[in-house]
């Protein structure tokens, strides 16, 4: 299966110019493509007759609008662990010596860190990181 690459850039521009004759007895409207408005001398010859000389277009130059991602951002406190991976993980924690608030607390904090839904990876984490940093402080537990 073939990918497609997305935002991709054009490799070629096809850019039209118009001008209004000056004449206020004519206004009539004339189109000239950017190959025309880049020529040296280019002219425009009017129904009324009169001739109209371009400003000379050197380049266009195109900018591109950064696509920002409008993903929300998720508080990480809103973050509900699913009971039965709280079920598990606090048994376990309580036959360590944990408190049931203390365990509840300590999952909650793991599960947020590691997103997983496993809870044996949850339950690693949450032992390993006991005391390790300013989020699991020694003296709480």
């Amino acid at each position: 299966m073939k990918t497609v690459k997305k935002n991709q850039k054009p490799i070629d521009i096809d850019a039209y110019f118009k001008y209004r004759c000056p004449n206020p007895d004519c206004g009539q409207e004339k189109w000239i493509n950017l190959s025309e408005a880049k020529t040296k001398n280019f002219k425009i010859v009017c129904y009324c007759g009169l001739i109209i000389r371009p400003k000379l277009i050197e380049n266009i130059q195109i900018t591109y609008k950064e696509i920002e991602n409008n993903i929300p951002e998720i508080n990480t406190a809103d973050i509900v662990v699913p009971s039965i991976i709280l079920d598990k993980c606090v048994y376990v924690l309580k036959s360590y010596g944990f408190t049931n608030d203390e365990a509840n607390e300590l999952v909650s904090l793991s599960y947020r860190k590691t997103k997983s839904d496993d809870w044996k990876i949850i339950l690693k984490q949450a032992l390993e990181s006991i005391g390790v940093n300013n989020e699991y402080p020694t003296n709480k537990f």
